[in-house]
């Protein structure tokens, strides 16, 4: 009678122990495939507003579905949809996307990546009022100068070479130069029709 419950005891605790792999086994090929495509629906936007000229930066997460979730490199995990998470500025964040699949839990099944423009700081210094095209002074550029000394030799330098690229909006020089030729050949139509009226008003 003993020897059955022993029997007993044994099988319970080999299917206890098998079940799981069994289970795990359903984890199969096509599984998988239908969660990375899932994962791969998933979409990282980001958008931004400017405060005291500075940017701000808002991440979004969109089709996030019960079988998955996705982790980032700061340690964030998301299991549902979010919208405009602030984010660090100019951080280039890499997404790992996750099976939440009671069968395939935690295998990983993409990485996708985000990379935020890099703020350029000097693109608000007065010095770059009139050099809007310099890229030491466009607001997103790679080729941002590092420190203040490094920032005022590139401005100064590119000043000395580049003085006749000065873009003013307060300056209507450039507009009369632009259209002087229409200016003065609407003066000179003008004039001939004022005396062309004058000549016939005498013959009359």
């Amino acid at each position: 009678m003993e020897n059955r419950y022993v029997k007993y005891f044994v099988c319970l605790l080999f299917c206890f122990f098998v079940s799981p792999l069994i289970t795990k086994a359903t984890c199969d090929y096509q599984r998988m495939a239908e969660l990375s495509k899932i994962a791969s629906n998933v979409q990282f936007s980001y958008t931004y507003k400017v405060e005291n000229n500075m940017p701000i930066f808002y991440l979004s997460v969109s089709n996030i579905t019960s079988d998955i979730y996705v982790t980032d490199n700061y340690g964030n995990i998301y299991r549902q949809n979010i919208n405009d998470i602030q984010i660090f500025l100019g951080s280039n964040m890499t997404f790992n996307i996750y099976s939440h699949d009671y069968n395939c839990q935690g295998d990983k099944l993409l990485t996708k990546y985000l990379n935020l423009p890099f703020y350029n700081k000097y693109s608000s210094y007065p010095e770059c009022a009139n050099y809007r095209n310099y890229s030491a002074c466009q607001m997103w550029t790679n080729d941002a100068p590092v420190t203040d000394g490094e920032f005022y030799e590139k401005i100064n330098s590119y000043k000395k070479t580049n003085s006749d690229k000065i873009i003013d909006n307060n300056d209507d020089t450039g507009f009369i130069q632009k259209y002087s030729i229409f200016i003065i050949t609407g003066v000179i139509c003008v004039i001939g029709i004022s005396i062309m009226i004058l000549v016939w008003r005498k013959r009359k």
